[in-house]
Formats: C-alpha cells, sequence, structure tokens
C-alpha cells in the first residue's frame, strides 16, 4: 500500500525501521563483544585501532591548545599533518564527551553498530519517498545498509562507514529534481550534508560528489527531454550549495595545501579493485561465502577481505535486470540503469581482474590519472552501486502489478543470499594491549615526551593503540597513518622495520644508529612475541636490554650515536646499494673464476657457495595471517630466479652477467656511475638523468649487464673502494 510521500523516516513507523536496523547491527556484528566490551573490537587487524587514535586524537588535542590538523606524537620529529590522514573531525568532536566517560575501544564498537543502522534508516527513508510503501523501502534500506560494501568496511574501518548522508544527500537532490522542497531548505539541507560528509571523510565527499556528477551526465544523455531540462536548472542550486559549503570548509583546505600534496594513489589500484567474481561469489564476510568450494574462489581475491564488497548475488542482479526491462521506457530508469553500470565497470579499476589473475585494461586506467579522485580506491565505488540496487529493488517490490507472493519470495531470497556471516566471533578481535601500556609501566621507564621506536612497527603492530592507551604520554618515530610520510620510507632500515621481505643489511648496525640518531629516539620499544626476529638487529646498539610487561625496552645512549647525528636517508641508501652491488659484482667474478655454470648464477646460488659477505643481518618476511583474517593477497607472478628481494642477478640471452639492486633513484645513480665504465650496458635508461620532475619519491631497480672483462674489473674496483673505506673507518 502507497503511503503519502511526507512520511519519510520520522514518523512512528520510520522509527520502528530504525530500531530494526540497530537490532540487526548489534546480532550481527557486536555479538561477539557480549562480556569483553572493554577488552575486545568490531573488526580485524590494526586498522580499528588507528581509527581509534585518530577519532581520539582531535578532543586530546582542543582539550591541550595543541592544533588538532598536525601532530608530532607519531612520525617524530617531523610530524604529521593529519589533513590528509583518516581523521574524522566531526565523529571526533561528538564522540569527545562519550570517549572520555567511556573510552575510546567502547565508543568505537558503538559507533560502528550506528554507522550501519544510520546507513540503512537513511537509505530506507530515501526509498520510502520513491516508492511511497513501507516494507518495499525497509528491504531497500537492508540492501544498503547490510550490503557487501558495509559488512567488508565493518571489519575495519568505521570511516567508510560514515556514509549516511549519502542517500539523505540523493534524497534532496530528487526532491529537488521532483519540485517537492522550498528552495531555502534544499540549500541548508545540501550545506549541512556537504559540511557533514566532508568532516567524516573526505574520500566519501570526494566519489559522492564524483558520481553526483555521473548521475548527472546520465540524465543528460538517458533522461527525456523535461527531465534533462529539470536537472539544469537543479545545477546552479547544486553549485551554490557546494561554494558556501567548500567557504565554510576553507581552514580545512588551507592544512591540505600546506601540508603539500603527494599525486597518484596512496595504495596500488590493483590491489583495491574489484575482482569480476566477487560480483556473484560473496567473502567470508557473507554467511553463503562460508562454503568451502565458494571460499576456494573468494581466497583468490586481491588485497584484503574487508575491500572486497563488490557481492551483489545473482537474485539481486536478476531484479535489477527485470527492473531495468519493465521501465526502460523511462528517461529516468535508464539514468539510473546507467549510472548503475558505470559505477560497476569503474569499481573493477584499470585492469579486469578474474579470480586474482590482471586480463585486460578497462577505463578506470584513465581514472586513476585525475587528480584527487585518482587516490580514490576503485572498490570502494560499489557503495554507489549499492545505492542504486537499492532504490531498484524498494520500487521493484512496489510494483504493485506483479504478484504478491513473487515479490515477497524475492525479498527473502535476497536477504537470504546477503545474510552476514553468522559467526559471533568472525566480527570481533580482542585487544592487544601488554601489561608495559596497560600498567602504566612505560611511566617508570620512559621520560614524558620521550621519543621511542616500537617493534613491530607502524602497520605490523598495534603501537598507536599503545600510545593512545598512555594518553600521547611518549613520541615515536613511527606510527601508523596510512603509508609512511616520504621522509621515513627513505630510510633503509625503515623497509626493514616494515618486513617486506627477507631483507639483508649489509651495516645494519649503522643504519640503524643513524636512524635512531637523527630522529632522536630514546628506546627501542620490542614486543616481546617478536623479540628472537629483531634481537640480532638490536644488538648492534651495545645496551643490555630491560624486560617489563611484555615488552623489552633498549635505551639508546645519546652520546654513543653522535657520530651519526648528521646522517642523511640519502647517504645511508647510496651506501646500502653500493654494499649490495659491490657483494653481488665481488660474488659474480668469484662464481665465474670458480667454473661455475652461468646457467645457474643466481643470488640464492652464490649465497648458497658461500660467496656474498658474512655477518649481514637478516630481518625475515613477515608472515601474512590467512586472508579471511585480514591477511593480503598479492598478486601471483612467476618467480624469476634472478631476483631475491632487492638483489638481481643472473646471465642475458647473450651469456653476459646481469648485477642489479633496487633503490631510490638518487643513490642508484651513484652506483650506476661507479661501475658505468666496466658494463657494456643498463637499465632503467632513464636513470642516467635527474628527471626534471623530480625523484625523491622515485624507486627502482638498476641492472647492469657485464662482460667477463668488465666484471673482473669491477670486482677489481669494488675490492679496492672496500679497502679504501675499511681505512677511513
Amino acid at each position: 500500500m502507497k503511503e503519502p510521500r511526507a512520511r519519510l523516516a520520522f514518523d512512528g513507523r520510520g522509527i520502528l525501521a530504525l530500531a530494526i536496523y540497530t537490532a540487526l547491527a548489534v546480532s550481527y556484528l557486536a555479538r561477539g563483544l557480549s562480556g569483553r566490551w572493554p577488552t575486545a573490537y568490531i573488526g580485524k587487524g590494526v586498522d580499528p585501532p588507528q581509527l581509534m587514535w585518530l577519532m581520539s586524537w582531535w578532543p586530546h588535542a582542543l582539550a591541550r591548545g595543541l592544533n588538532p590538523f598536525h601532530t608530532d606524537a607519531i612520525w617524530a620529529p617531523h610530524g604529521l599533518n593529519l589533513a590528509w590522514a583518516t581523521s574524522m573531525p566531526l565523529i571526533s568532536v561528538i564522540a569527545a564527551v562519550p570517549i572520555l566517560v567511556a573510552g575510546p575501544i567502547h565508543v568505537y564498537n558503538a559507533l560502528c553498530v550506528l554507522a550501519v543502522a544510520l546507513a540503512a534508516w537513511s537509505a530506507f527513508a530515501l526509498c520510502r519517498y520513491l516508492s511511497g510503501a513501507y516494507y518495499p523501502s525497509l528491504i531497500g534500506g537492508y540492501v544498503f545498509g547490510f550490503s557487501a560494501y558495509m559488512l567488508g568496511q565493518s571489519l575495519a574501518h568505521l570511516d567508510l562507514l560514515l556514509v549516511f548522508p549519502l542517500p539523505l544527500f540523493a534524497l534532496l537532490l530528487i526532491r529537488a529534481f521532483k519540485a517537492d522542497i522550498e528552495w531555502r531548505a534544499l540549500v541548508v539541507g545540501l550545506i549541512l550534508l556537504l559540511i557533514a560528509q566532508f568532516l567524516m571523510f573526505i574520500e566519501l565527499f570526494a566519489t559522492m560528489t564524483f558520481f553526483a556528477g555521473i548521475a548527472f551526465l546520465a540524465m543528460l544523455i538517458a533522461g527525456s527531454g523535461a527531465e534533462r531540462t529539470r536537472a539544469v536548472n537543479l545545477l546552479p542550486t547544486v553549485v551554490l550549495s557546494y561554494a558556501i559549503a567548500l567557504l565554510a570548509l576553507a581552514p580545512i583546505f588551507y592544512w591540505m595545501v600546506a601540508s603539500g600534496y603527494e599525486s597518484g594513489a596512496q595504495h596500488p589500484a590493483i590491489l583495491y579493485s574489484l575482482d569480476l567474481l566477487n560480483l556473484i561469489v560473496p567473502t567470508a564476510t557473507i554467511e553463503l561465502g562460508r562454503a568451502g568450494w565458494l571460499r576456494e574462489v573468494s581466497n583468490c581475491f586481491l588485497g584484503y577481505i574487508y575491500e572486497a564488497g563488490g557481492y551483489i548475488g545473482i537474485p539481486l542482479m536478476l531484479v535489477a535486470a527485470a527492473f531495468a526491462r519493465s521501465n526502460w521506457g523511462k528517461g529516468w530508469a535508464r539514468a539510473l540503469v546507467t549510472v548503475l553500470v558505470v559505477v560497476v565497470i569503474l569499481s573493477l579499476g584499470p585492469f579486469l581482474i578474474v579470480a586474482g589473475r590482471p586480463i585486460l585494461p578497462l577505463p578506470g586506467l584513465l581514472l586513476g590519472l585525475l587528480p584527487l579522485i585518482g587516490k580514490a580506491l576503485p572498490v570502494r565505488f560499489m557503495l554507489y552501486a549499492f545505492l542504486m540496487l537499492t532504490i531498484v529493488i524498494a520500487l521493484w517490490l512496489a510494483d504493485d502489478t506483479l504478484p504478491s507472493w513473487i515479490r515477497g519470495a524475492a525479498a527473502t531470497i535476497i536477504v537470504l543470499s546477503m545474510l552476514p556471516n553468522l559467526s559471533a566471533r568472525f566480527w570481533t578481535s580482542a585487544i592487544d594491549l601488554p601489561s608495559f601500556f596497560g600498567d602504566s609501566l612505560y611511566a617508570k621507564y620512559l621520560s614524558h615526551g620521550a621519543t621511542v621506536v616500537i617493534l613491530p612497527y607502524g602497520i605490523n603492530g598495534n603501537s598507536m593503540l599503545w600510545q593512545l592507551e598512555s594518553r600521547w604520554y611518549f613520541k615515536m618515530a613511527g606510527g601508523y597513518s596510512g603509508n609512511p610520510p616520504l621522509v621515513f620510507r627513505q630510510w633503509p632500515i625503515v623497509r626493514a622495520f616494515y618486513r617486506v621481505g627477507d631483507d639483508e643489511l649489509p651495516d645494519a648496525g649503522d643504519q640503524l644508529k643513524a636512524f635512531l640518531a637523527t630522529h632522536r629516539v630514546a628506546a627501542v620499544l620490542v614486543d616481546d612475541r617478536e623479540l628472537n626476529v629483531w634481537r640480532p638487529l638490536l644488538e648492534t646498539l651495545d645496551t643490555a636490554p630491560t624486560e617489563a610487561g611484555g615488552m623489552t625496552l633498549y635505551r639508546i645512549d645519546e652520546n654513543a650515536l653522535a657520530p651519526w647525528r648528521n646522517a642523511t636517508a640519502l647517504e645511508m641508501e647510496t651506501r646500502l646499494d653500493r654494499a649490495r652491488f659491490a657483494a653481488l659484482v665481488l660474488a659474480a667474478d668469484a662464481y665465474v673464476r670458480g667454473g661455475h655454470p652461468l646457467t645457474a648464477l643466481t643470488p640464492a646460488e652464490v649465497k648458497k657457495l658461500g660467496l656474498m659477505p658474512p655477518g649481514w643481518i637478516v630481518v625475515p618476511k613477515k608472515t601474512e595471517p590467512p586472508w579471511d583474517s585480514g591477511g593480503l593477497n598479492l598478486p601471483r607472478h612467476p618467480n624469476d630466479p634472478r631476483q631475491l628481494d632487492d638483489l638481481w642477478l643472473g646471465r642475458d640471452e647473450q651469456g653476459r652477467v646481469e648485477v642489479g639492486v633496487s633503490g631510490w633513484y638518487p643513490a642508484l645513480r651513484a652506483v650506476l656511475a661507479e661501475y658505468r665504465g666496466d658494463a657494456i650496458g643498463f637499465v632503467p635508461r632513464g636513470l642516467e638523468h635527474p628527471s626534471a620532475d623530480g625523484e625523491d619519491d622515485l624507486r627502482g631497480r638498476l641492472v647492469m649487464t657485464f662482460s667477463a672483462e668488465g666484471l673482473a674489473r669491477a670486482a677489481a674496483h669494488a675490492r679496492d673502494s672496500a679497502a679504501a673505506g675499511r681505512a677511513a673507518r
């Protein structure tokens, strides 16, 4: 039965819908918190604790008169401009008092539940306006609020759950399109929603704006003449609302500009693109996806499980197809379906990926070249596909020309096909808090405001939560705020901290000491569970460790590190690359002189034969947890035996020796200059001359080709350089 258009969300039945969505969100996501609210959180991995830190930072900064846009609590001493970080200023301010009373863990859990419920409720309001029917709108709200996108992001990203303004934004635009709202109310409503979405997460504001533009173009192309006219007439009001909202947000734009802008995406788009099979194959976030044969498929999806949120399912696809077929004669319906198709295509990213394998390029390849929106991760665009599907399912279910039993059966099948994972334990994780932080032992061993390095480092551990528990008692020459700042990731020892490969470090002690000295680090704290990983490296500090509360502490003697105080990342990178390249040259020369077959020349082989220098410290590669538990799936490439992490050694097609190392371009250029006279050629050719666009963030692999005579000359040069270095020390 149709209802009056004015009834949206705030009458009794609308409030009942919110109560239903909230109860479902609690049942699905928070049931596993029963009896352990203070010691567990909704989600997996270290992203939720990071967001607790970011959520708590604004109240902490404002209460102490600090600049909330900048912090030197992490990435000390340089600090970080938080205008580009995953901050949530509006939520932070709203949650300030609850955090003070209940603590960040309780508040984070409550906000996750509330965000899901509000998303469903706002979508319900949109559907109820469009369909004029309560139960179809209730299903429509469920499709949006409990979509694969929302369920996936519940495992990691509160900021990406704060989407309830999106359906309301669409609702205001549709009401204006239908001339069903006063101009002043429209402008005020749009301004408030735009500001709110911006202050909750900038990425959502940007993508909402982008797809609103796509919808406008779709209406111009597919709409009727009258609909195109109404869309064009609405545009000035929308532009005005944006202008006022952006003017109000000017202080944040100032800090965004003041911090500088790193072009390009922060994360490789291929890891955050929709796998084509994910449209019909759910992950373990969906109960259906727990089936063994489906899990075998979903475990091939790239990236993280919480980003693989593209599952629509065959039942919902069939309803969308039926809706398109029966309504194709209407301009607005053609525009709606067009937007849906465009969103899905762009969600596929720069390449069509099937079962984790890139197949062919797609239009999304061009999207990544655009400023700002190019930073957005493609698979997250599926949020807008589910918004379109929400409208589709509500309107289709409200169609009285269809038999009620067909609509009822379809609604039931769709809800069952989308049913979340029913395991309470799947949705929650225990808080990882050693007693060193939980019992405030840090105050006994550290001076207030001291800078420390915590291992495991950055995204590999929970240092952000531990610092939050201390109420920012200490600073960190590290942290987790997305990708590390350029001034940190240029340091060789920082790459070793991240354990992305089995890094072998020549002069590892000097690399560590240079970093600690230049960053004024007072202590290194190691989680006892990883002590065996880091002990060989930390023993180079020649300081007695102290064990306390599940952590082992290495105090740093500032005077002992004085020789490294003026070191630079480029200096240490150059030293590393030269040492590695020289070692490979000497190993290859010894291998050739030993009469070994060139066909078997590889880094692993020369290591096996003992031809590499002894004493290089190895930091082993981190072991990823299973994908269902939050581990990372990378593209599978055939292993090239000539490559071993940052080392390259082998022969080319002409039987000549190839020697290579990976590093930053300015450091590799020093290696090139040292050995170029002995080499036949090298790649990449662009390394020969510095780039006019700057090379601070250019990293690659230098491979030089040597004849037998050239290799012998290079080896002699390497021996002379090593002898000169020893004499200088």
